[in-house]
């Protein structure tokens, strides 16, 4: 167990991090992310102990109920009904029900709030199952690029480069955890090197920057954790 957290690793043990994408359930690599972001940690230490868990013998910090002003963006930007603990165990699905919309990438299948209004950046979109629905889903994608580019005055696009994300989730912890820039890229540098000291000195000589590298790392971790959220 971490000192650090129950699931939570110390970011130095590389062996506690998957070592590639496919290490991790596609699905819950959201989850990786979502519990490292700044919004969902200060919601669950806003939120309410559920009483159904707690009435059945499970630990309250377990699951919390968000408070009344979180309630929203828990539904809308984490898609959850309630939050789980960011450094427990648990290991959950991308979507917790049936219900993804197109912004996020998520189906909505005979959704219970048709009449919730969440503004032009959502949009419904029917489909005729008695038809063929390839022909539709190719009409729909077109129409909403369409749109996108439109509203947004571009298209977005997602570039993942999943082969870096086991690295981005090391890095965020690295600097949760209160290492310096120094320290990442010196950590980081020495696994690599695999204890060749030619190329340690090669990866540490003179203008190599450390500093600015590590710090790029951990700008890039941040911009693909707020892009997994919203589009996983």
């Amino acid at each position: 167990m971490s000192e650090y957290g129950r699931c939570i690793p110390n970011w130095r043990d590389k062996n506690a991090y998957p070592q590639r994408f496919d290490d991790i359930y596609e699905k819950n690599w959201r989850w990786e992310f979502l519990r490292r972001y700044p919004k969902y940690r200060q919601a669950w230490e806003r939120g309410i102990p559920d009483i159904y868990t707690t009435n059945h013998g499970d630990f309250d910090d377990v699951i919390r109920n968000p408070a009344p002003d979180d309630s929203e963006t828990c539904r809308t930007a984490f898609r959850l009904n309630r939050l789980l603990n960011p450094w427990g165990d648990q290991r959950i699905p991308n979507v917790p029900r049936m219900m993804v919309d197109v912004a996020t990438g998520a189906l909505t299948i005979n959704p219970g709030d048709m009449e919730d209004d969440r503004g032009d950046d959502f949009v419904t979109v029917c489909f005729d199952l008695n038809r063929p629905l390839n022909p539709q889903f190719d009409h729909a994608y077109r129409h909403l690029k369409f749109q996108q580019e439109e509203l947004k005055g571009e298209l977005i696009i997602f570039r993942q480069h999943r082969d870096k994300w086991p690295r981005h989730i090391r890095v965020i912890d690295a600097f949760d955890q209160g290492a310096t820039p120094t320290e990442v890229y010196s950590q980081f540098a020495e696994e690599a090197a695999g204890g060749d000291e030619d190329k340690l000195d090669e990866f540490l000589r003179p203008g190599s920057q450390p500093d600015a590298t590590a710090m790029g790392w951990h700008t890039s971790a941040l911009k693909v954790m707020e892009m997994a959220i919203r589009l996983l």
